[in-house]
């Protein structure tokens, strides 16, 4: 869904508008998953053990986390590249701002991670899910609100379709041209001038991945105008560039799989193992700690180790 919500975002509908529409989707599972805790006729049952729930209450809890998916696989993409809109890419001030922006909104997402696993899972736990349903649906609503309010001040780019498409067109117009020699000179490669080139800036030439440069290769169809060629069969030097920005990044993305494996197991193996660990806080005390408070460790690692990179490593 994030895929989805992403490549909507970037070739229709617009940052801001993909995260109020996904949000306020996101919204709606969250009232209606807390309303089948309280409407009689939603709920599981009405003894206070269910063997079996009830047919109504099992629909309405799965429009309810299908709402929440959809609604997350759209802001979840989108809310934290909306946040660095709002850095100009030209200012030389504001772009030192936009690299630290995102450590620092890893730190109020662990921050608000760790708040959940904490206050909301004991409220679970000791007074209940509608209660902790009520909560969190007043506070996604408030956020909004907040988001709504602030929609004057924000900073707005238009959609210019998905980032993957060039890449693609990059590709296919490569493969198609598989045959045709490389250009002496990397000037004769087809490229736009800087008055026609105004979403944003255009990239030199470099020696690495030389066979993508052959999707930039004019053809020798001079009956063919070259603003009329199909973007799949001859693009720009600043696309292919762009292209081979990405293919490089690809080792870096491979490189956190391992992580992200391993970070995968605090949500389910290390939870499960904390359900049959002894969770008591001193041997006489009869306060125990949830199973799920146990991601709260990860996060306040997180909030600690990216504060620290932030303020102590990161070079002014």
């Amino acid at each position: 869904m994030p895929l989805l919500g992403g490549f909507v975002a970037d070739a229709y509908l617009g940052r801001y508008t993909t995260v109020l529409v996904a949000t306020t989707i996101y919204l709606m599972g969250l009232v209606l998953l807390t309303m089948s805790w309280f409407i009689p006729g939603l709920k599981p049952c009405h003894e206070e053990v269910c063997l079996e729930p009830r047919k109504a209450h099992e629909i309405a809890f799965f429009i309810a986390i299908y709402l929440i998916s959809i609604g997350t696989g759209g802001h979840k993409p989108c809310l934290e590249s909306f946040g660095a809109d709002q850095f100009d890419d030209d200012h030389f001030e504001e772009r030192k701002m936009r690299m630290s922006y995102f450590n620092w909104w890893n730190v109020c997402l662990c921050a608000g991670i760790l708040t959940a696993v904490t206050v909301l899972v004991y409220i679970e736990d000791r007074v209940g899910w509608g209660v902790a349903g009520i909560i969190l649906t007043t506070i996604m609503a408030i956020s909004l609100l907040i988001f709504l309010i602030g929609k004057p001040f924000y900073r707005y780019r238009t959609p210019s379709g998905s980032p993957l498409t060039p890449m693609l067109q990059v590709l296919v117009a490569a493969v198609a041209k598989r045959n045709l020699p490389y250009p002496s000179d990397p000037s004769l490669l087809h490229e736009v001038s800087k008055s026609e080139f105004t979403t944003g800036r255009l990239l030199s030439h470099t020696k690495h991945l030389k066979f993508l440069d052959k999707a930039a290769i004019i053809e020798d169809n001079t009956h063919l105008d070259i603003q009329k060629q199909s973007p799949w069969r001859l693009v720009t030097l600043t696309n292919v560039e762009e292209a081979k920005l990405i293919i490089n990044v690809i080792p870096i993305w491979l490189s956190t799989l391992v992580f992200g494996i391993c970070a995968t197991q605090t949500n389910t193996f290390f939870i499960k193992q904390a359900t049959i660990m002894d969770r008591h806080i001193a041997s006489n005390s009869s306060f125990t700690v949830p199973p799920a408070s146990m991601f709260a460790l990860t996060a306040l690692s997180l909030i600690i180790s990216i504060t620290i990179y932030d303020k102590l490593l990161v070079p002014c």
